[in-house]
């Protein structure tokens, strides 16, 4: 199953150090895909991407965007990056404290033009949640460049 969890890599620890013989970086169990749920919604943006569901060998089903006309290859190295400083959060003992880190999804480019997202329940994407303080922002920017001149 292409998800966050599944794709992410660990670094060993500065105490694991010493015997690395027995460290894996990748989960050693896997969750497979099972089947590909008869269920399929068409999102109502602009490239009308549809969320799937997949049915895991763990009997847990999935969520995953198909996103067409869409080249998911840099947001994946993105995410790959966000995983990367993440790591190095955890090694900062006074970072780790403070459980500061990014939120991170699995995203798998299938070509240059189609891609996976995996569904994250409950987000609010980042248009919705910034347009009324956008909006403010804007009469009063608008104020204030009319009172100067």
């Amino acid at each position: 199953m292409p998800t966050q969890t599944a794709l992410s890599f660990r670094l060993p620890s500065t105490s694991s150090s010493k015997d690395l013989s027995k460290f894996t970086s990748f989960p050693s169990s896997l969750v497979t895909i099972k089947c590909i749920l008869p269920l399929v919604k068409v999102m109502s943006s602009l490239m009308m991407p549809r969320l799937l569901q997949f049915m895991g060998s763990d009997n847990i089903p999935y969520q995953f965007l198909c996103k067409p006309k869409d080249d998911l290859q840099k947001d994946s190295r993105l995410i790959e990056l966000f995983h990367f400083l993440n790591c190095m959060f955890c090694q900062d003992p006074e970072v780790c404290r403070q459980h500061l880190n990014i939120q991170t999804f699995a995203v798998v480019p299938l070509d240059h033009q189609c891609g996976l997202v995996e569904w994250v329940k409950n987000l609010e994407v980042f248009v919705a949640v910034s347009k009324a303080p956008i909006a403010l922002m804007g009469s009063k920017a608008c104020q204030m460049i009319s009172s100067q001149a």
